[in-house]
């Protein structure tokens, strides 16, 4: 009998590890204000954006936006299930950038326009959360702490991000690239960042959040434009300068659910 419960909990583990080892990349689903289509082939999704190549489909919050409206580029897939506060998730995600990409990050020293990964409320405007941004000088950053520097960005890289949603003091975060890790938060709420208010920190207005709401992650590649009201900013367009080399990456071995038993 003990030997029979034995393996029964054996099966059990191993079952475990082999959901969370299952490449779950193909139940990802293509944005919906996509402006150009992601292709899945051989377990590898590849996203390209091209200029000017933006959605002009609605938002549908009533302020009348869209991406071609505000000059974003968007190519990305969201996750099958959003998750709620509470859960202990865990993401992760391989990703490697065409040789030839060359990008400064736009006219902000302090944070690149070009998200590749992102962490948002499903409810509300201007309450996105975390993202992965990437540019050809600080390199992929999460949470503006470096990820993969310039030099290692077309090789095959790892992300992952091990977190607790909570609203209030029991969560913690941990994000690692390659097995490093390069961000880490305990006891406190996670549903808010820190840095909300910050310049730097895209889409990201305190007193729009909404902490009960559900939790989305979307991965690929977004340019953020500058907006209906370039001209104001003394911009020529509500498009950012378009990298000259373009923007084309890949992605494969995503999940997003339990983390494994350890």
């Amino acid at each position: 009998m003990h030997f029979l419960r034995f393996v029964l909990a054996m099966v059990s583990i191993c079952a475990a590890f082999a959901a969370h080892a299952q490449d779950h990349s193909k139940r990802f689903k293509p944005h919906k204000f996509n402006g150009s289509k992601p292709v899945y082939s051989g377990g590898i999704w590849s996203f390209e954006l091209k200029p000017q190549g933006c959605s002009s489909r609605k938002y549908g919050d009533g302020r009348g936006e869209s991406d071609c409206l505000n000059g974003n580029i968007r190519s990305r897939i969201a996750a099958p299930k959003n998750v709620k506060p509470g859960q202990l998730v865990e993401y992760s995600m391989e990703i490697r950038i065409a040789p030839n990409f060359r990008y400064d990050g736009g006219p902000t020293p302090a944070w690149s326009k070009l998200e590749v990964a992102e962490w948002g409320r499903t409810k509300g405007i201007k309450n996105h959360i975390y993202d992965l941004q990437l540019d050809t000088v600080r390199g992929l950053t999460f949470e503006r702490q470096v990820c993969v520097p310039p030099s290692k960005l077309s090789q095959w890289n790892k992300f992952q991000l091990r977190i607790k949603w909570s609203k209030s003091g029991d969560g913690f975060l941990e994000a690692r690239c390659n097995g490093k890790v390069i961000l880490s938060r305990r006891d406190q709420q996670t549903v808010i960042p820190p840095d909300c208010a910050a310049k730097y920190k895209l889409q990201c207005d305190p007193s729009q959040q909404i902490p009960s709401a559900s939790i989305y992650w979307q991965v690929g590649p977004k340019l953020s434009g500058f907006g209906p009201n370039f001209a104001k900013y003394g911009f020529s367009s509500q498009f950012a300068p378009f990298p000259r080399n373009g923007i084309l990456l890949q992605m494969r071995n995503l999940y997003a659910g339990n983390p494994p038993r350890s």
